[in-house]
């Protein structure tokens, strides 16, 4: 005896029930990125902006190290050296944490703290954060800014396409 189903039902096949639940946990997690900011105290914003800076300022520093270390930059070397601690050590007072998740394999619980900016292709197996744009920063344990990193994968630009054409049906639905 075959089944019939009644006119007025429509079956959705699992596969779309299940892409229709990813894309709607993916733009949960895209209003709660997006979402913080606004909740942000001023002071929050200037902390967060300043961790921003500072962590830029030490990237650049290390960047620049060899050619600091020369003769006639010495002096200058320390002196950036000892502001950038000093500034640091300010940050720490104020209960602010930067957090840079360069190196690390991504998991659900990095990309809750990050925007993906775009995927490189890298010689390693798992996904990881191939570089830190802007840091993580946290105020007395609470998320203030998320980063910004470049994601590395042995498929860079496979997963490039991936999430383009992903972002672009969130988009449009």
């Amino acid at each position: 005896m075959k089944k019939t189903v009644p006119e007025n039902i429509k079956f959705t096949p699992p596969v779309e029930v299940i892409s229709l639940q990813m894309k709607k946990k993916n733009q949960e997690i895209s209003e709660m990125k997006n979402g913080y900011e606004k909740k942000l105290s001023d002071n929050d914003k200037i902390f967060a902006e300043l961790a921003i800076q500072a962590f830029s300022l030490d990237k650049v520093l290390e960047r620049h190290k060899d050619k600091l270390q020369e003769k006639e930059l010495k002096a200058l070397s320390d002196e950036l050296r000892i502001t950038r601690n000093k500034i640091f050590q300010a940050l720490e007072k104020g209960s602010v944490e930067i957090i840079d998740f360069t190196g690390r394999e991504i998991d659900n619980e990095i990309l809750e703290m990050v925007e993906v900016i775009g995927w490189l292709p890298d010689a390693r197996e798992q996904e990881h954060v191939l570089e830190t744009y802007e840091p993580v920063v946290k105020h007395s344990g609470q998320i203030i800014h998320i980063a910004k990193i470049t994601g590395g994968t042995k498929s860079g630009t496979q997963r490039n396409a991936e999430e383009t054409a992903r972002q672009n049906e969130t988009i449009v639905q």
